[in-house]
């Protein structure tokens, strides 16, 4: 059914018996491979893929316990539910850069881990849960790492020595092959450690992006079809009455509705045009809840590595990522805290009036 395994310095059997008890599946199949620095964590990981008598097999650290319960079973669903994927993991992100530092931009990361070190225990929310959905990625992180033996194309490159970034060329050169790589929401853990990265990381990060300069970066491309509508945020000065820009707007979001798509209108809204607007299927929000964003007011707060941090008023917090194809925005001052606030984001802006001296110089510097 399912194979765990993981590379340690020396077997702890209390390890073992939670990985057995917490994992809800029976007779899971447990190869702990004791390496106090003789193998490599890709010589140990392919030992380990060499001796696994099941499909599925789950690669984790041994500095870990689990958040979530019945978490071996919960892989094997997803495995069931989508048996097209090769790799799974706890985090990942949606594109490799040319430097090869997978976190690079934050807000293609993926996933939510716990941490624990020295008394302290956080959230690393790098997205929204999708709960028992699988999130697409171009590689995950080798904390805890999941794979269908049948489906991936390459195992750990040896060439990679010691214990870091085998999991970003491990992802990458199956990625680069068509295998799909997705990130789990449902099975959580809490890893012992603030996870930091050293210089064995860059050595390998360094000779890694050199030799893989002509393939980099890579990214998840999004399939746009009628069935799979895309998702346009049209942002504006005011939203509220019958005037120009207002009813372009809206005008706009209407036929782009026709269109299949989802639209969403960001804005100062609360007015009749508004709620003409949300009668036929346009979502809209006011600035003081733009999406995957959330307004402090001294009450709420939320953990970090310091601790529970209360939020500040009035400041606006990034909770989570947007999928968002495409922007429209108009009027200067919005444009421009769309364009801060969502910089990955393509756009484009619409210009509707500009100020002319009569010498016909344009004092709208755009």
């Amino acid at each position: 059914m399912i194979t765990i395994g993981f590379s340690t310095r020396k077997i702890d059997n209390s390890f073992v018996e939670l990985l057995k008890k917490s994992c809800g599946v029976s007779n899971p199949q447990i190869i702990p491979i004791e390496n106090e620095g003789k193998y490599s964590l890709p010589e140990a990981y392919n030992m380990i893929l060499e001796q696994a008598t099941n499909d599925i097999v789950v690669l984790c650290h041994d500095d870990i316990y689990f958040d979530s319960k019945n978490w071996g079973s919960k892989i094997l669903k997803h495995f069931k539910r989508s048996p097209e994927y090769g790799i799974l993991g706890l985090a990942g992100s949606t594109q490799l850069p040319e430097s090869a530092k997978w976190w690079e931009d934050f807000s293609k990361m993926k996933g939510i881990v716990n941490h624990e070190h020295e008394g302290k225990k956080w959230e690393s929310k790098y997205s929204a849960s999708l709960g028992n959905q699988i999130e697409d990625v171009v590689l995950v992180d080798g904390l805890f790492i999941v794979l269908n033996k049948k489906n991936i194309k390459q195992t750990f490159n040896e060439e990679i020595k010691g214990f870091h970034f085998y999991d970003v060329d491990f992802s990458f050169r199956n990625f680069i092959e068509d295998v799909k790589i997705g990130v789990m929401y449902d099975v959580r853990v809490t890893h012992k450690s603030i996870g930091q990265t050293n210089d064995q990381w860059e050595q390998n990060r360094i000779k890694f992006a050199e030799k893989h300069k002509d393939n980099l970066p890579v990214k998840i491309k999004r399939n746009l079809t009628l069935e799979s509508p895309i998702k346009v945020l049209l942002s504006s000065l005011f939203f509220k009455t019958f005037t120009g820009s207002e009813m372009y707007v809206y005008e706009l979001a209407r036929g782009l509705k026709k269109l299949n798509c989802d639209v969403t209108v960001l804005s100062d809204i609360d007015g009749p045009l508004s709620k003409l607007a949300n009668q036929q299927g346009i979502k809209t929000l006011s600035f003081s809840n733009p999406p995957g964003y959330k307004l402090g007011d001294g009450k709420w707060g939320m953990n970090t590595q310091q601790g529970f941090v209360l939020s500040q008023p009035n400041m606006m917090y990034k909770m989570s990522d947007v999928n968002f194809d495409i922007m429209h925005v108009q009027h200067n001052p919005i444009s421009q805290r769309v364009c801060d606030m969502y910089p990955n984001t393509p756009k484009i802006s619409t210009i509707h009036s500009e100020v002319i001296e009569p010498t016909g110089r344009s004092l709208l510097g755009l």
